[in-house]
């Protein structure tokens, strides 16, 4: 992924700076609209183009790596927001997550009668001597309606075999550990006797535990067997809401029967932090790519200006012979607005290849499965900073031509 990366990016700019003659053919093709308005302007943006070609495909390149780093990083963001929302969507929505002293799961059950829950689920135990989370969820709970054994005739029975050891794992904790279907994960038993659990599903239907939501299930038999988990071993709870079904009322109740809960959160409360911690994760490079920004246009101004220094005379001579000032003046500007209209073609076409590069590299590098998502909205952003950054850095050498004598200029050596 990072050699295509490095190849995408190495082609785009070795094209425009081994043939800058290419900058100018395209740049004299967006200056054709140009000309019916202005044309003394667009005609002197011509010459510009032609003679200093090189220069203005640098400046392309300058600009067009902060718009390819600022959309490569808003489809970052945004593929991660939608595997946060694929998350939710099924391990998060309608439900209520309880977390508290240890109880009974006779205790926990009775808040199946609270006002709009639909089912119980109890987390019996918790057991890490694996190198992870595990608990227990009974069957009751795993095969029901949106459980991870809903569907899965075989597995549920194999899952209450009191002779097989099986596990259903989170989609985040199978990534991690490199885990399929099939897989012989090894452990100990509280007395120190090896052991192997089967992983018999890969699902997060079976809820959420904590930010890392890497953690897996058994039947509760196993970790009585195995870890001689106690009656009172119910610290974890989650309440499958009706459809429709608001969490404020479950989420009251809940602690009316259980004061001694330290944590009572709802799916959507759940939701809204992670998808804040993405944006918050990525707000520094925000910071960072303005700053890229306004770096890519001081070098536009500084490019601009000694070019300027080097055609004085030959403005000088322009202004003596009538040039007026908006001529000039809008040579200026019309050759931002070229610089940063080829700087937003090419980044937006090459966008859409490398954010899919980006995405599929962060996949491999932290182990997730964010879709490819573009953020549509970004795209159509860039193209309005492209230029805005051009048009105001060549405000700067056109105001010093204007403050420019003609005389002088014309006897500037």
């Amino acid at each position: 992924v990072l050699g295509q990366l490095a190849g995408v990016l190495c082609l785009f700019g070795g094209v425009l700076l081994l043939a800058p003659r290419l900058t100018t053919a395209l740049g004299q093709v967006l200056l054709l609209p140009v000309r019916l308005v202005a044309p003394m302007a667009s005609f002197l943006c011509q010459k510009v183009l032609a003679r200093t070609s090189g220069r203005v495909a640098a400046s392309v390149c300058g600009l067009s790596a902060v718009l390819l780093a600022l959309l490569g990083l808003k489809s970052l963001t945004a593929s991660l927001r939608a595997e946060v929302q694929q998350f939710a969507a099924v391990a998060l929505d309608q439900r209520v997550f309880l977390e508290g002293p240890a109880v009974t799961r006779a205790a926990a059950l009775e808040l199946s009668a609270l006002p709009g829950v639909a089912r119980v689920e109890a987390f019996e135990g918790e057991e890490r001597s694996g190198g992870f989370l595990l608990r227990g969820l009974g069957i009751d709970a795993a095969h029901a309606a949106d459980g991870p054994l809903e569907g899965h005739a075989l597995a549920a029975r194999r899952y209450v075999d009191p002779e097989a050891r099986t596990l259903i794992a989170s989609e985040r904790l199978a990534r991690s550990k490199g885990w399929t279907v099939g897989t012989l994960v090894p452990m100990r038993d509280k007395n120190g006797t090896p052991v192997s659990y089967e992983v018999l599903l890969i699902s997060d239907r079976a809820g959420f535990d904590g930010d890392e939501r890497a953690f897996a299930i058994t039947s509760p038999h196993w970790l009585r067997r195995d870890f001689c988990v106690g009656e009172e071993c119910v610290q974890r709870i989650t309440l499958r809401l009706a459809d429709g079904a608001p969490p404020e009322p479950a989420a009251g109740g809940a602690r009316g029967i259980l004061p001694q809960l330290v944590r009572v959160k709802s799916g959507a409360d759940i939701r809204a932090y992670l998808l804040r911690d993405v944006d918050r994760d990525f707000r520094l490079f925000d910071v960072l790519l303005l700053l890229m920004l306004v770096l890519a246009g001081l070098g536009l101004v500084n490019g601009m200006t000694i070019a300027t220094l080097g055609r004085v005379r030959e403005l000088g001579v322009l202004r003596a012979l009538g040039l007026s000032r908006s001529a000039l003046a809008g040579s200026f500007v019309i050759e931002g607005a070229v610089v940063a209209g080829l700087a937003s073609v090419l980044s937006l076409g090459l966008g859409l290849g490398l954010s899919q590069l980006l995405v599929l590299g962060m996949n491999a590098v932290a182990r997730i499965e964010a879709p490819v998502a573009l953020s549509w909205r970004w795209f159509a952003i860039t193209p309005l900073l492209a230029f805005a950054t051009a048009i105001t850095a060549s405000l700067v050498p056109a105001v010093r031509a204007l403050r420019q004598s003609p005389s002088e200029s014309v006897r500037y050596e």
